[in-house]
């Protein structure tokens, strides 16, 4: 796949993941593993489509993230002449994938299993109370994946954005050794600075979620990470889908 195909892979894969984060923001939701909070939450999700589509997006997060993370890899290796930017940012975007599938399955074995034995059993059953547990338990170990899943996100997101916010010398055009010059026109070809910056800062903010293990306050830098990480998907979209290919091509005919 030449270098112009890969950047209109990853642009029209982040344009497809802009929609999928809109639909997650609304239909993903997930049991509070409160004692207080699990019995009723069970009973909630317990036949409900949007609780198993919002699971689902989740899951298809997991796959497409670590493919759009290959895609960009192999558009901004040459950014970085020694490939450790887009490397953390692959490894990044990489090890998020594992995380949210087995996050979404736990979430989806939530409502296949536990919810509608609970829903079936009743809150006075005998069994009740073992269900409850085994919520809670499966709850807390979803919510985990998937927090340290956003965690992974962010060392991507901050590994991509600085290979494009910082600014690295490249060769336009390398001389064959009998002949004219040789066309290396992507290397060339570089998004521009800010939107590098916008994946950085996103990057940082869900690093800062991290706080919201002790204190729910801070699920505001999670928030503002999303917003950060969907305006990224969308500018860089557009770019990569649109003006980086025409770049390519305008700088060819220059060579």
């Amino acid at each position: 796949m030449s270098w112009r195909q890969t950047a209109r892979a990853a642009g029209g894969l982040m344009l497809l993941l802009v929609v999928a984060l809109v639909l997650a923001f609304f239909f993903a939701g997930t049991p509070d593993a409160s004692r207080d909070e699990i019995a009723g939450d069970l009973e909630d999700i317990e036949g409900d489509a949007g609780y198993l589509f919002g699971q689902a997006l989740g899951i298809f997060l997991g796959l497409a993230v670590p493919v759009l993370g290959a895609a960009l890899y192999a558009t901004l290796r040459r950014r970085d002449p020694t490939r450790l930017l887009p490397a953390i940012g692959l490894a990044g975007f990489v090890g998020m994938g594992p995380l949210f599938l087995v996050s979404g399955a736990a979430y989806i074995t939530l409502e296949g299993v536990l919810a509608n034995d609970f829903v079936s059993e009743g809150a006075g059953g005998a069994g009740a109370p073992e269900i409850l547990e085994m919520a809670r338990v499966l709850t807390t170990f979803g919510d985990l994946t998937f927090f340290l899943g956003i965690m992974l996100l962010a060392v991507g997101l901050i590994g991509f954005g600085l290979a494009i916010a910082l600014e690295i010398e490249q060769v336009a055009v390398a001389t064959a050794p009998s002949g004219p010059g040789v066309r290396i026109a992507a290397a060339v070809v570089s998004p521009p600075r800010w939107l590098g910056w916008i994946a950085t800062a996103a990057g940082i903010l869900y690093l800062l979620g991290f706080l919201a293990a002790f204190e729910e306050i801070f699920f505001i830098f999670i928030a503002l990470g999303l917003l950060l990480t969907i305006v990224w998907f969308l500018a860089g979209g557009v770019w990569f889908a649109f003006s980086a290919p025409a770049l390519v091509e305008d700088v060819e005919e220059a060579v």
